[in-house]
């Protein structure tokens, strides 16, 4: 039926050329063939002869008026002959009310020949009356939208669970009707399917190519509606209900989406190029393979949206909420995501370098091997996040809250941690040499074997930071706080620790030579082993610190406080502990040979089996201090008496006494 419409153009062009050159015989016969014609594409015999029937009245008076024109010529009779030929003007014009209704016909013919059958099923669990009421229902509905009679909507049957209704429709109305089914604005309750009975009709050739640019569809419900490939193209969807919607490689350029819900809606493919998702909710959409350039994305809610690869370097995303969502390997390079929620996000592989994350939630996400290369994280907050082997070289990390965050193989050469908040980070082994670490919270963080030569650390809070064989020569501590910091075997020649607060700091076998920690609070410490040879501890607070077995050879004890501590085995010889405080102190098998003990403060010590050859007593406080077993002969006891040194109650050995070599003269 498609090449009627074609040949009766050509019929058209025909007679109107005849026409022009006066020829209406030869256009009757071009009428008269074209009718013929209509044979061949199923018109029936009486439907050809009414429209003969219609020409052949403008045949006969042709025929008569060609007739009347020849013998008035004949005659000489001119003015008749003008006539004549005005009549067959108007016979022109008849042709064309011929042609005309030829057309009629052909479109009245297309119209019932071109129908396609509709089935439309109906879930239902009612009775059958109710069933009956809804068939009517269904009926009007199909009327009003597609302008169909009543009597060509046959229902078919009905059964108990459905009612399926067959009826034709001219193609004209097809489009119309199928997209508002598709659109869900049919409203004819509990719809579930509507099939074209037709195989030479593609349904997804018709939803590609179809538009609805037309179409205003704001606050439209199409919620769980399968929308595959429908063409969307600049259609206003504004507060649409997309809801777990099918929208898989759907036309959706340029779609205005402005605060649409399409939460859980499937968007694989499709193609949101230039769209407008301002406060758009896309909760847990895959848009895996979707085409979002250019798309502003604005305040959307992204929580849980699967963005997996995308590059979202071109896209505006102030505002928008990324909790939750699989960002892994996506391409955010130098955008600006200040503030943005990205808790719980999937950054692992990300391109973030030089992106502005200030102030942004990373709460608990995983940015595992992401480049964070001259990022600014000012401020960020990223608590609890997985950064191992993140690339942070460079970042602005200043003031951002890393509590309990994982950086294990991360690369911080460079990074600014200022006042940044690592409290029970996981820092085993990172390289932060020469980083500014000032003022930052590192308690019970975990630096086990960290390297931290150079690192300015002054002011940083340290409590109960695992440093356990951390490298940290030369670097700046001063006034920083490490009650209860495990540095066992740490390395800390050079650094310096004036001021420095290390109460309880587990200090064993760890290496200070020739450290400075004057004024060091080390009270409770455990320095068991250390080495603190030639080390500076004048005016150190060492009260009840665990020096057993300490090498603290030519160290610098002077006015220190060791009330209570614990230098069992300790190595003193040539140490000066010149007014040192060492009352209770327990000095059992220590080594003081040659050291400086004049005036300290030995009240109640334990020195069994010291060894005090040639040290300076002088002006010491004894009292009650147990010698038994001590290294020290020769001298008498009278002369330790007359030392000056104050030994009431202490217990020798036996009487007399020899100390031989211990210096108490005046």
């Amino acid at each position: 039926m498609s090449s009627l419409p074609k040949e009766f153009d050509v019929l058209k062009d025909e007679v109107f050329e005849e026409l022009k050159k006066n020829n209406l015989e030869n256009a009757l016969e071009k009428i008269e063939e074209f009718i013929k014609s209509l044979d061949k594409y199923g018109w029936n015999k009486n439907k050809i002869d009414e429209l003969r029937y219609n020409t052949l009245p403008l045949y006969q008076r042709l025929n008569t008026e060609v007739k009347s024109l020849n013998d008035a010529l004949l005659h000489g009779n001119y003015d008749k002959a003008d006539k004549i030929r005005t009549q067959m003007i108007d016979i022109s014009s008849s042709v064309f009310l011929a042609v005309g209704i030829i057309e009629k016909e052909i479109e009245a013919f297309l119209q019932i020949q071109s129908t396609k059958k509709i089935q439309i099923k109906v879930q239902e669990n009612y009775d059958e009356h109710r069933i009956a009421h809804m068939w009517q229902e269904i009926q009007y509905c199909i009327h009003n939208t597609a302008n169909i009679p009543l009597n060509q909507i046959k229902l078919i049957y009905y059964r108990s669970g459905s009612i399926i209704i067959v009826f034709s429709i001219p193609s004209n109305k097809l489009t119309h009707l199928l997209s508002l089914y598709f659109l869900n604005l049919l409203k004819i309750e509990n719809l579930q399917e509507l099939l074209l009975i037709d195989d030479e009709f593609s349904m997804d050739v018709y939803k590609s190519y179809f538009s609805y640019s037309r179409y205003n569809l704001s606050e439209t419900n199409l919620v769980g509606k399968d929308l595959f490939r429908i063409n969307f193209k600049r259609v206003n969807l504004q507060k649409a209900k997309l809801i777990q919607a099918k929208l898989s490689e759907t036309n959706l350029v340029g779609a205005d989406l402005f605060m649409a819900d399409l939460k859980n809606a499937n968007l694989a493919g499709a193609n949101l190029t230039g769209a407008n998702l301002t406060g758009a909710n896309l909760r847990g959409t895959d848009l895996r393979g979707t085409y979002l350039s250019d798309a502003d994305l604005q305040g959307a809610n992204l929580q849980g949206a699967n963005l997996f690869g995308k590059d979202l370097s071109g896209l505006n995303l102030a505002g928008a909420n990324l909790s939750g969502a699989n960002l892994t390997k996506v391409n955010l390079f130098g955008k600006d995501l200040s503030g943005l929620n990205l808790a719980g996000a999937n950054l692992s592989g990300a391109n973030l370098q030089e992106s502005d994350l200030q102030g942004t939630n990373l709460q608990v996400s995983d940015l595992r091997r992401a480049d964070l290369q001259g990022a600014d994280l000012q401020g960020a907050n990223l608590q609890v996040s997985d950064l191992q082997g993140a690339n942070l070289q460079g970042a602005d990390l200043r003031g951002a809250n890393l509590q309990i965050s994982d950086l294990r193989g991360a690369k911080l050469q460079g990074t600014k941690l200022r006042k940044a908040n690592l409290t029970g980070a996981n820092l085993t082994g990172a390289n932060l040499r020469g980083t500014d670490l000032r003022g930052t919270y590192l308690s019970d963080a975990d630096l086990q074997g960290a390297k931290l030569q150079g690192a300015k650390l002054q002011g940083a809070y340290l409590q109960g930071t695992d440093l356990r064989k951390a490298d940290l020569r030369g670097a700046d501590l001063l006034i920083s706080n490490l009650q209860g910091a495990k540095l066992q075997g740490a390395k800390l020649q050079g650094t310096n620790l004036q001021g420095a607060d290390l109460q309880g700091a587990k200090l064993q076998r760890a290496d200070l030579q020739g450290v400075d920690l004057q004024g060091v609070k080390l009270q409770g410490a455990n320095l068991q082993e250390a080495n603190l040879q030639e080390a500076y501890l004048s005016d150190a607070d060492l009260q009840g610190a665990n020096l057993q077995g300490a090498n603290l050879q030519g160290a610098d004890l002077q006015g220190a406080n060791l009330q209570g501590a614990n230098l069992q085995r300790a190595d003193l010889q040539g140490a000066n502990l010149q007014e040192a405080y060492l009352s209770d102190a327990d000095l059992q098998g220590a080594n003081l040979q040659g050291t400086d003990l004049r005036e300290a403060k030995l009240q109640r010590a334990d020195l069994r089996r010291a060894d005090l050859r040639e040290a300076y007593l002088q002006g010491s406080d004894l009292r009650r201090a147990d010698l038994r077993g001590a290294m020290a002969l020769v001298s008498q006891k009278e002369n330790l008496e007359n030392s000056g040194a104050d030994i009431s109650q202490v217990t020798f050995v036996d009487d007399p006494y020899q100390l031989e070599g211990i210096f108490i003269t005046h």
